[in-house]
């Protein structure tokens, strides 16, 4: 699980390079369970099924598309304006 990322990186701010390299869940916790019995695991096998925090590849992700629509809307800009 990652823990104690920022909460304006779970919406939908603007980010910048800094988010990115800094910004990514700094704590970690694992958390494990061994086999149980069907009745036992429908109980408590919810919990490993989300996913915690925001690793890089996410953010990283999150990065580009936004630099992208920005560049397209420059883009557009321009060529309205030419």
């Amino acid at each position: 699980m990652r823990l104690q990322e920022a909460a304006t990186l779970g919406s939908d701010a603007v980010l910048g390079i800094s988010d990115v390299l800094y910004g990514v869940s700094p704590d970690y916790a694992v958390i494990a369970q061994k086999s149980a019995p069907e009745d036992i695991w429908a109980r408590t096998g919810g919990a490993f099924e989300r996913d915690f925090g925001i690793d890089l590849h996410t953010l990283a992700g999150r990065y580009d598309g936004q630099i992208l629509a920005r560049r397209e809307e420059a883009e557009v800009h321009a060529a309205e304006t030419t």
